[in-house]
């Protein structure tokens, strides 16, 4: 009789994916315009103007997270019609 055990193949163990990264192409996806920024300072990383940067284009974040990995992603509430109160 054949076990199936005996037919499991060993995944390797895949490099985890970059959490902010995903976090800012899952805005993205849902229409928000993100940009990166610094996460000591949260300091806008694009050149320019961010709220004209900011950006729901796949390849653009993830251009903008291959040269700065550490970003943190970020967005304008307000380009969005949310308020934020602190």
């Amino acid at each position: 009789m054949n076990n199936p055990s005996n037919n499991v193949v060993p995944l390797r163990k895949a490099k985890p994916a970059n959490p902010n990264l995903k976090v800012a192409l899952e805005f993205a996806a849902c229409g928000i315009p993100v940009f990166p920024c610094d996460p000591a300072d949260k300091a806008p990383r694009t050149q320019g103007d961010w709220r004209v940067a900011a950006s729901v284009d796949e390849t653009q974040i993830k251009k903008w997270w291959k040269r700065q990995p550490d970003s943190i992603p970020a967005f304008s509430p307000g380009m969005v019609g949310l308020l934020v109160i602190d």
